[in-house]
């Protein structure tokens, strides 16, 4: 059975067996401005916990607005001072969904990438995604920890969880 492991290994004299739900993501990061998302359900949230050393954090909700914590789904600016590699660890999202108004948004998938023309498959509303990297560019992907502007016709459900994208061979 897959719940079970049988050792038959008469030389041995102990074994450990390690198990945690929890996943680790980690955050490469140039410094300056920065799309990014929470892929992961972590402990502390807030700015301090995550990148203590920012500048600032904004979300956007029919304009810019300050945050001072990041939450699932959503897509965030962070101003970094120094280039940063931050680690994260934490549980996948129980809920990773999300009603999203019309016109743009900022958003970001969970634990796993999203292909953008499934998206649009199960969603006709949404007409376009952006990522940012030195620059903005058509999304083909979204992965997670990233941010991304999302266009919507309409308002409609943005359910990241619907559209993985496959793995690169």
């Amino acid at each position: 059975a897959e719940s079970s492991l049988v050792l038959t290994n008469a030389a041995l004299s102990a074994v450990q067996i390690v198990y945690s739900p929890l996943i680790e993501y980690a955050y490469a990061l140039p410094f300056g401005w920065n799309m990014i998302s929470l892929p992961l359900t972590v402990e502390d949230p807030s700015l301090e916990a995550i990148f203590p050393d920012a500048i600032s954090l904004f979300g956007f909700e029919s304009g810019y607005v300050s945050a001072s914590r990041l939450e699932a789904v959503t897509g965030y600016w962070i101003n970094l001072v120094d280039q940063e590699t931050v680690t994260i660890q934490g549980a996948s999202h129980t809920d990773c969904t999300a009603n999203i108004p019309s016109g743009w948004s900022m958003v970001g998938p969970c634990d796993s990438s999203v292909s953008v023309d499934d998206l649009k498959t199960d969603n006709p509303d949404l007409i376009s995604v952006f990522g940012f990297e030195a620059g903005y560019f058509s999304a083909e992907n979204m992965f997670p920890g990233d941010g991304y502007w999302m266009n919507m016709v309409a308002a409609g459900a943005f359910d990241p969880g619907s559209a993985p994208a496959g793995k690169p061979v």
